[in-house]
């Protein structure tokens, strides 16, 4: 009864589902929102994220400091979508989405550490 009550770790945090999609040209990946549309189809609908939501992190590594793994996202979502036999934008709408605290400010972002809330 108690567990019914008092859920263990529930998490009441609004939160916001994002993913990095291909440019028109495919030679770059652009970040959007995707949300449920009004019409009762439980249709995704991928907006853009406005440059001013997403703060680029810039990093300056000391020396000997290095990166355990390096990767380009843009890289192994075009390797998946050859492996999968599927056009590059749904591999990334399959594979390129994160959830994120949802937060009107923005979020900071850096590919090796991912997405924090903007302060």
């Amino acid at each position: 009864m108690l567990s019914q009550q008092q859920p263990f770790r529930e998490d009441t945090t609004r939160k916001a589902t994002l993913v990095f999609v291909p440019d028109e040209d495919e030679e770059g990946l652009v970040l959007k929102r995707i949300e449920r549309s009004g019409t009762g189809r439980d249709e995704e609908v991928y907006v853009c994220v406005d440059h001013s939501l997403r703060d680029d992190v810039v990093l300056t590594l000391g020396d000997r400091i290095e990166v355990w793994g390096r990767f380009d996202l843009m890289a192994l979502l075009i390797e998946q979508a050859e492996a999968l036999d599927m056009p590059l934008e749904r591999a990334a709408k399959k594979f390129g989405v994160v959830e994120v605290l949802e937060n009107t400010q923005g979020w900071r972002w850096h590919a090796w550490l991912g997405f924090a809330k903007a302060k």
